[in-house]
């Protein structure tokens, strides 16, 4: 069963003509029908969980445990958008614009804005890695499926020179001249 859906029904099998059956231990948000040994519903927690089913008739009671496995539900990511950097030596990269899809109720649930650039060098269209994560207090009820196909620019940093100076030279018939500064930026 999956988080926040309707889970499949499960039936208490039995033989020898049960008159009720139960189940103890349940997950959250599900129930038994103790007529037909149905359990159904939607459950409200994640995790695995160890139930006691019983049926019982003339003959008295009968016990086994079911394992029961409440999976994470997963999320997708709609308006991701990977935004263009100027140069600054990583790979990091911001991913704006991005909503959550298939939260169940108002659960409190959130997504970081974090990628990877595949390089750190300038350039246009370069390939974004989505790396975002969820927070809230209801994460881990979720699993994300990250959004892809994601590129962005990494443009130049202008850098600008400083007290800048010529030095003299020697006559030696070229143009060539030598010039200080302080580079900024």
């Amino acid at each position: 069963a999956t988080y926040g859906e309707v889970a499949a029904t499960y039936t208490i099998t039995a033989t020898e003509t049960p008159t009720s059956f139960n189940a103890t231990g349940l997950p959250a948000g599900l129930t038994v029908n103790t007529a037909n040994g149905e359990i159904t519903g939607t459950a409200t927690v994640v995790g695995t969980f160890n139930v006691n089913i019983s049926a019982t008739n003339l003959g008295g009671t009968g016990n086994a445990t079911l394992v029961y496995t409440i999976a994470p539900k997963a999320l997708t990511v709609s308006g991701a958008t990977a935004d263009s950097k100027i140069y600054d030596r990583t790979t990091t990269a911001t991913i704006s614009g991005s909503t959550l899809v298939g939260i169940v109720g108002a659960d409190d649930v959130t997504v970081s804005n974090t990628g990877t650039f595949a390089a750190a060098n300038a350039g246009t269209a370069i390939a974004v890695t989505s790396t975002q994560t969820l927070g809230g207090a209801d994460a881990a009820k979720y699993s994300l499926t990250l959004p892809t196909g994601l590129s962005a620019d990494i443009t130049p940093k202008a850098l600008t020179i400083g007290s800048a100076a010529a030095q003299n030279k020697n006559f030696d018939t070229t143009t060539d001249a030598t010039i200080t500064g302080t580079l900024t930026g």
